[in-house]
């Protein structure tokens, strides 16, 4: 049944209602009419704005709505007597149809949502309800449909949006990685100020900055033996120690050349001349303290038999900044105060740390020194003085007991052990 005649059986019911209450044929006309012009109405309106259709059980069109017309792009004659299949979409899998004639051809209703074809080649999405229907004339289907185009547009947005935010995710992450694998090749301090400069360039200037270098004394000879997987662990077991306890001191680690070591202190951030120099004589101290027992480990492994390093100290004007070509730059420090603080640590005795007078000049209240002889440095007219660093000041000799822990591993006779005792208790007394 379609839908004129729906609308025709409402008529007549209505009808025959209003002549069993009405007792003037005048009233019944006026009713008959008004009634039939709102049944127009409702039918022009539900013409317009639903899009329905109703096929044969062949699925050939025997009615459908200008709405249809309108979303399809056919007329009226175009559709009647065509099978519905004329606006059907290629996108829409074949099973979907299958399913959809089983259900109905059971006699039960069907719901679901269908890409259709336009007769100008586009689509349009709906939301159909089919219903079965017996007739005198066989099986019809009615068939009420919603537009859902736009809200399928807006999945579809959602979905690429979605894909494209699994994607920067994905992006984001290994540029993370990347930039966790970048920060281990440069000092924090660098890392941060690079990835937070407002422009790419950073340029070079002159700062007073407090230098440290240090290597492993007689590298060559201490590590000959060793098969190279070996060296590897012990040197980057080496290097991993000193960077975390100079990291601990916020020293900016400038590169690692070999075995050797070198630091500045005052850049990026600078707590001061005086304080960046205490500082970085603080973290050599405690850098041999840690190598005290990096090397009872390597001997007691029987990796070495001996495993020291020394280190030089100086203060200066230097220039730091990039430093390169266009194609690769280095964030490093050049001048003559950086020669003299690898000179000091060429000069220094195992164990030592050397200082210059500019250093000492900044930490004598705080550092116990003793004054070196003068020293002829290279590319300096004047000799050098220096100072060998000690420890702390007014700090009990507490730390003495580290010799006691040393002479354990390094003395088998016990008067020697006896006699280390007893000098650090006379120590402790005074």
């Amino acid at each position: 049944m379609n839908m004129t005649l729906i609308l025709g059986n409402i008529l007549i019911i209505g009808t025959l209602l209003i002549i069993c209450t009405l007792r003037s044929k005048k009233q019944l006309k006026r009713l008959v009419a008004k009634k039939t012009a709102e049944i127009n109405t409702l039918f022009k309106t539900f013409d317009k704005n639903v899009i329905a259709s109703t096929t044969d059980a062949k699925g050939v069109i025997i009615f459908v709505s200008k709405a249809f017309c309108t979303v399809s792009g056919y007329e009226e004659s175009e559709l009647i007597g065509k099978s519905h299949s004329i606006v059907r979409h290629p996108d829409m899998p074949k099973s979907a149809f299958k399913e959809m004639w089983k259900t109905i051809k059971e006699g039960a209703i069907w719901q679901g949502e269908v890409k259709n074809l336009k007769k100008d080649g586009s689509f349009y999405w709906v939301e159909v309800i089919i219903t079965p229907e017996k007739t005198s004339h066989g099986i019809i289907y009615n068939a009420i449909r919603q537009d859902i185009t736009n809200k399928k547009e807006i999945e579809e947005l959602r979905l690429h949006l979605d894909l494209k935010t699994k994607d920067i995710i994905v992006k984001n992450n290994k540029l993370k990685q990347l930039s966790d694998k970048l920060s281990k090749y440069l000092s924090p301090q660098i890392y941060e100020m690079i990835f937070s400069e407002e422009s790419n360039v950073i340029t070079s200037k002159r700062k007073k900055l407090t230098i440290f270098f240090s290597d492993i004394v007689n590298f060559t000879a201490t590590t000959e033996s060793l098969e190279s997987e070996e060296l590897t662990n012990m040197i980057n077991d080496y290097l991993t120690e000193m960077s975390n306890i100079a990291l601990e001191y916020g020293a900016t680690i400038d590169k690692y050349i070999g075995d050797a070591i070198v630091i500045f202190f005052g850049d990026p951030q600078s707590d001061g001349y005086k304080e960046d120099a205490r500082k970085c004589v603080s973290m050599a101290i405690a850098m041999q303290k840690k190598m005290d027992i990096i090397e009872r480990k390597y001997i007691n492994d029987g990796v070495v038999n001996s495993f020291k390093i020394r280190m030089g100290i100086n203060t200066s004007y230097v220039t730091v900044g990039n430093f390169g070509s266009s194609e690769r730059m280095d964030y490093t420090i050049i001048g003559g105060g950086v020669n003299l603080a690898a000179r000091l640590e060429s000069s220094a005795e195992p164990k030592e740390i050397l200082i210059s007078h500019e250093t000492y000049s900044l930490v004598q209240n705080s550092i116990k020194v003793t004054k070196q002889k003068l020293i002829k440095v290279k590319g300096i007219s004047k000799e050098v003085q220096t100072y060998k660093v000690e420890g702390f000041k007014n700090q009990p000799k507490i730390d003495d007991l580290e010799l006691v822990a040393d002479a354990l591993y390094k003395f088998k006779d016990k008067k020697d052990i006896i006699k280390k005792l007893r000098d650090v208790i006379i120590d402790l007394e005074k």
